[in-house]
């Protein structure tokens, strides 16, 4: 902390005794000394954050082939086809299961006309989150542009 005293910058009161004048200036010094401080820390804590064990990882020759997603089609009419096989409600989740090469995790899209009844939509989906699907995607078309 930068005070004046003395005769060059200070007041003096009516009893003689002498305050210090305010200063102008930002003494910037504790800050670029905190700032550097943070700087060293980092810099020393940084390489330890990373874990870094050498091993010699074994190679593979085939690639992870993903699985076609499942489709489910919910025509105009409300009928349901599981790829291009009809099933009812009853037997969706049963047709599912059979062809769920991933178990619950199996992709599944769902495919639904324009004009079929939001409740059959909704029941196809219910149906499926509850048997515990959660990779579930609604397919649609990009409207065209002209």
């Amino acid at each position: 902390m930068a005070i004046q005293l003395g005769a060059s910058g200070g007041r003096r009161s009516s009893r003689g005794v002498e305050f210090a004048a305010p200063m102008s200036e930002i003494n910037v010094t504790p800050f670029v000394d905190v700032m550097l401080v943070l700087l060293i820390v980092f810099m020393v804590a940084a390489p330890m954050l990373t874990v870094s064990i050498p091993v010699d990882l074994p190679s593979s020759g085939g690639s992870p082939t993903p699985s076609e997603p499942i489709t489910i089609s919910v025509d105009a009419g409300g009928r349901i086809f599981v790829q291009d096989m009809e099933v009812n409600e009853k037997t969706l989740i049963a047709k599912i299961d059979e062809l769920a090469t991933e178990g619950l995790q199996q992709r599944i899209f769902i495919r639904g006309d324009e004009g079929v009844v939001y409740g059959r939509m909704v029941a196809v989906l219910g149906a499926l989150t509850g048997r515990g699907y959660n990779k579930i995607g609604i397919v649609s078309v990009r409207p065209r542009t002209q």
